[in-house]
């Protein structure tokens, strides 16, 4: 769940984790405090590979690779 002073977000999604090629699936539930005028409503997702290695003198280093983006416009301007 998102706050954003103007209401809040909640995604619920059937599961955390996803393979390469499967479907997500959830629910996206937008709750205002009152009417606003908006240009969009958008989600982005974000598949991302992340990596954590040991050097030769024992120092841990962590990497994000980005895989995928996919970006979804859910409404338009209301």
């Amino acid at each position: 769940m998102f706050g954003f002073g103007k209401g809040k977000i909640e995604l619920q999604l059937e599961k955390a984790n996803f393979s390469p090629g499967e479907t997500i699936q959830g629910t996206l539930k937008l709750q205002l405090k009152k009417p606003i005028q908006a240009k969009q409503l958008r989600v982005v997702f974000y598949g991302q590979r992340k990596t954590t290695r040991r050097n030769s003198q024992g120092k841990i280093s962590q990497h994000t690779d980005i895989l995928h983006r996919f970006e979804n416009q859910l409404s338009g301007e209301k």
